[in-house]
């Protein structure tokens, strides 16, 4: 089993690299430099960016992703500073709002009869740091599971020790 502190440092990484794919869609979207990532009529960055879909509202889609990281990166900084439960939570809950974002994307890539291999990666990262999460999320239920169960043998334990005490007195 995978301990703590290795997955805090995974998450941290698949954020960064979630972010890293996402800012490298923006930069390619704004030099509208897409031949980088064109593999093939299916695979390919341009069909993808020039669609309807790549803005909602005149809004580009990959602030979506590199928001969205931002948030998540800062986030995981405050997790790892100070080990405080909330920033867990707060990284679960906007993991779910991420990908529920990503299957949208993926939904409307199955649309437009292309996919973006960059974005691909943003939405594998996004359901990594998910399951990632999730599993830290697991790990803290347990633990506190364990130590509620620990403080209750604790309390039995001083309970007999006061009872052993009183016959002793008497």
């Amino acid at each position: 089993m995978v301990d703590a502190p290795v997955l805090h440092r995974l998450l941290l990484a698949l954020i960064i690299m979630g972010l890293g794919f996402s800012i490298y869609t923006a930069v390619e979207s704004s030099l509208e430099a897409y031949g980088s990532c064109t593999v093939s009529v299916t695979v390919n960055c341009g069909t993808v960016a020039q669609s309807s879909y790549s803005h909602v509202d005149g809004i580009p889609v990959w602030t979506v992703g590199v928001g969205g990281f931002v948030l998540l990166l800062a986030l995981c900084i405050m997790l790892m500073r100070t080990y405080e439960m909330r920033y867990l939570q707060l990284i679960v809950i906007f993991s779910i709002i991420g990908v529920a974002f990503a299957a949208y994307f993926i939904y409307t890539e199955t649309q437009i009869g292309a996919v973006c291999p960059v974005c691909t990666g943003a939405h594998i990262s996004g359901i990594a740091v998910l399951l990632v999460a999730l599993e830290l999320w697991k790990m803290r239920k347990d633990d506190e599971l364990r130590k509620v169960e620990e403080s209750k043998k604790e309390k039995k334990k001083r309970k007999k020790s006061w009872k052993e005490r009183q016959e002793e007195e008497e």
